[in-house]
C-alpha cells in the first residue's frame, strides 16, 4: 500500500465522492475539494461557520455542508463553481442532512426530532415529515431510491411511515408492534422492512412495505439483553441478527427462523480455524527511523531499508485463549455483545466482534458455515470496513500508527484459513494514529485518519 502526504482536516470529516473522483475535506470554516487520485486542490469553498456536516448528492455533482450552530446548509456545484446555494433552517434549529436518492433533494432533520424538512433545489419548495424518532438513524430508502420508510414517535407510540420520495407523500402508516423501536432496515430487494427494538427487548419484526407483519423472529431463552443490530445478506436471502448475548443469528428469508447461530467462543479449539496474533516489536526490537511501507504478515513479513516491522502477525493453532473484559454490571453501558457485523459485498463473509474482546475480529464463511479466521490485536479495533468493489479485501484500524489489511481466499471452496493474509501497514507519518478509516467507492484506495490529519493509501497492483 503506498501513502500520500498527510493533509490537515477537521472532525474526521474527510469523504469520497460516489464517483471516487474527489474527495471532500473539512479544514474549519473551508471545504477542500481535492482530486481523489492526486489530492491536488480542484475547489476551494468558504463557510459561514464552522463545518458540522458534509455530504455528496448520489451523483457527485452537488456537495452541501452544515452548520448546526447557525442551522445554515450551504451547497455548492462541482460542474458550476458560479452556482450556490443557502438554506435556512430557522427556528426549529439542525441536526444533521442527507441527500435524498433523487440527489435534487436535501433532507433536513431539525433539533429534537420535532421534523424533516425536505428542500428541492429544482422546485424550490419543500416538504414536512413531522416527528421522526431519531436523527441519525431508523430511516431507509428502498434499494432503487424510490420510497422511503421512516420511524415515528406518535402519541407516544412507535409508528412506522412509508413515504414516496419522488412527491414526499405520506404512502402508508402503520403502528409498530415494538416498546421503544430502534432502528429498521430495509432488504436489499425492497420487498420487506425489518424493525428492532432497544437493548431492553429481544424484538425484531418482519413487515411488508404496506404494514402487514410477515414475523416476528423468536428470541433465544432468557435473553438478558436485546438485539444491537441487524445486517441484511446482500441477497437478500439472511438478515444478521446481532445480540447483546455475544450471539448472532443467520435469519432465512424463507422460513424466518435461525439458520445457523455464530458464537464468539472466548476459547478457541478447532484446529482447521487459523487464529493470528499480532506481536508488538517496538518494546524488545530497536527499529530505526525510516519512511515507506512496514508491513507483517504471517511469518514475520518483509524487512524494508535493513528495519524490521514493529508489528507482525503470528500464526497461531488452537487451542487458543482470548482474554474476555470483566462487566461491571452497576455501571451503564456495559462493554457486551456484538457490536461490529457486516458482511462482504458478495455476501460470502461476514466480520464480528464482540465487545466483551474488543481486541479481536473473527471472521465467518457462509459457504462453509464455519469460522474462517480470527484476528487478535494488541488494541481495540476502532472502525472495520469491507472493500466495496474487491469483496476479500477487509480493512480496519486500532488507534495506532498503522491500517489493517486482511486478504481472504479468492476461491470460497478452499479449507477454513487456507490462503488468508494479514499485514498491518505502518501509515509513513510521524504521530500519526489512525482511529477511523473508509474505502473509496471505487476499492482502489483508503481513507486513513487521526484526530486532525488524513492520508489515503492506495492499493499496490496485484494487491487485490
Amino acid at each position: 500500500m503506498d501513502f500520500t502526504e498527510v493533509y490537515k482536516q477537521t472532525s474526521q470529516l474527510v469523504l469520497p465522492s460516489p464517483s471516487s473522483a474527489l474527495l471532500a475535506v473539512a479544514v474549519s470554516h473551508r471545504l477542500v475539494v481535492r482530486d481523489a487520485d492526486t489530492l491536488q486542490i480542484r475547489h476551494l469553498f468558504a463557510c459561514t461557520d464552522a463545518i458540522s456536516d458534509v455530504v455528496w448528492s448520489p451523483d457527485s455533482r452537488y456537495i452541501a455542508v452544515a452548520s448546526k450552530k447557525l442551522g445554515l446548509i450551504q451547497v455548492w456545484a462541482m460542474d458550476d463553481t458560479e452556482w450556490s446555494c443557502k438554506i435556512e433552517a430557522g427556528a426549529e434549529g439542525l441536526e444533521r442532512i442527507r441527500w435524498a436518492p433523487d440527489g435534487r433533494s436535501i433532507m433536513c432533520f431539525s433539533d429534537f426530532q420535532l421534523r424533516v424538512t425536505v428542500w428541492s433545489l429544482i422546485e424550490r419548495e419543500c416538504a414536512h415529515i413531522q416527528y421522526p424518532k431519531y436523527t441519525d438513524r431508523a430511516f431507509s430508502f428502498r434499494p432503487d431510491g424510490r420510497y422511503l420508510a421512516l420511524a415515528e414517535r406518535r402519541d407516544g407510540k412507535d409508528h412506522v411511515s412509508v413515504y414516496d420520495a419522488e412527491e414526499w407523500v405520506l404512502l402508508k402508516n402503520w403502528p409498530a408492534d415494538t416498546t421503544d423501536l430502534e432502528d429498521l432496515a430495509w432488504s436489499p430487494d425492497g420487498r420487506y422492512i425489518a424493525l428492532w427494538e432497544s437493548p431492553l427487548a429481544y424484538n425484531l419484526l418482519i413487515y411488508h412495505p404496506d404494514g402487514r407483519l410477515v414475523s416476528r423472529i423468536a428470541s433465544p431463552p432468557n435473553p438478558t439483553l436485546g438485539v444491537r443490530s441487524a445486517a441484511w445478506h446482500p441477497g437478500g436471502q439472511f438478515i444478521a441478527v446481532a445480540g447483546y448475548d455475544g450471539v448472532v443469528r443467520l435469519v432465512n428469508w424463507y422460513t424466518w427462523t435461525a439458520t445457523v447461530v455464530i458464537g464468539h467462543p472466548a476459547l478457541v479449539e478447532d484446529v482447521g480455524v487459523p487464529v493470528f496474533k499480532e506481536i508488538d516489536l517496538r518494546d524488545s526490537v530497536s527499529t530505526p527511523a525510516i519512511s515507506g511501507r512496514l508491513s507483517g504478515g504471517v511469518g514475520g513479513g518483509q524487512d524494508l531499508l535493513q528495519g524490521r516491522p514493529k508489528l507482525r502477525f503470528q500464526l497461531v493453532r488452537p487451542p487458543y485463549t482470548i482474554p474476555r473484559l470483566r462487566i461491571e454490571p452497576d455501571k451503564p453501558n456495559p462493554k457486551t455483545g456484538v457490536g461490529v457485523c457486516q458482511w462482504s459485498a458478495d455476501g460470502r463473509w461476514l466480520v464480528t466482534r464482540h465487545d466483551a474482546s474488543p481486541h479481536t475480529l473473527y471472521i465467518w464463511s457462509l459457504h462453509t458455515l464455519k469460522h474462517l479466521a480470527v484476528i487478535h490485536h494488541t488494541s481495540s479495533v476502532r472502525v472495520v470496513q469491507f472493500n466495496p468493489r474487491h469483496a476479500n479485501l477487509i480493512t480496519w484500524c486500532c488507534g495506532n500508527g498503522y491500517v489493517y489489511v486482511a486478504r481472504l481466499p479468492a476461491d470460497a471452496d478452499e479449507e477454513r484459513g487456507v490462503g488468508v493474509e494479514v499485514e498491518a501497514v505502518e501509515v509513513p507519518a510521524v504521530g500519526f494514529s489512525v482511529v477511523g478509516c473508509k474505502w473509496m467507492p471505487d476499492g482502489k484506495g483508503v481513507v486513513v485518519m487521526d484526530k486532525e490529519k488524513f492520508a489515503v493509501g492506495f492499493l499496490v497492483e496485484g494487491s487485490e
